[in-house]
């Protein structure tokens, strides 16, 4: 393919390498919203992430393989944000532990 898609390329894997981490935390949190029953919030990440991704793919394109990259990379980091709010929610509201505040004892 010539030059320019070997120095293309190369910035490309370097870009993805780092948004790794993001593909990572993706995975993870994929399977424990799996396992908690909340296939929605799986969707809602999938959504945004080709939502981000589509969008910067086309407005990078000019870039060429680096604005491919810089768009799944943020695509990835996009959806990330998704579970960071779904699972902070949770948190915030979720009583479901056995032991309350008012039922613990000292040592």
């Amino acid at each position: 393919f010539g030059a320019q898609y070997q120095q293309g390329s190369t910035a490309l894997f370097q870009i993805l390498a780092a948004g790794t981490i993001f593909v990572a935390v993706s995975s993870v949190c994929n399977a424990v919203l799996n396992v908690e029953h909340r296939s929605s919030g799986i969707v809602l990440a999938r959504v945004i992430l080709l939502v981000v991704t589509l969008g910067l793919t086309w407005a990078l394109i000019p870039f060429g393989l680096v604005g491919v990259g810089i768009a799944m990379t943020a695509g990835f980091a996009a959806s990330n944000l998704v579970y960071l709010f779904l699972f902070l929610g949770k948190s915030k509201t979720d009583d479901s532990s056995p032991v309350r505040s008012s039922e613990t004892t000292s040592l």
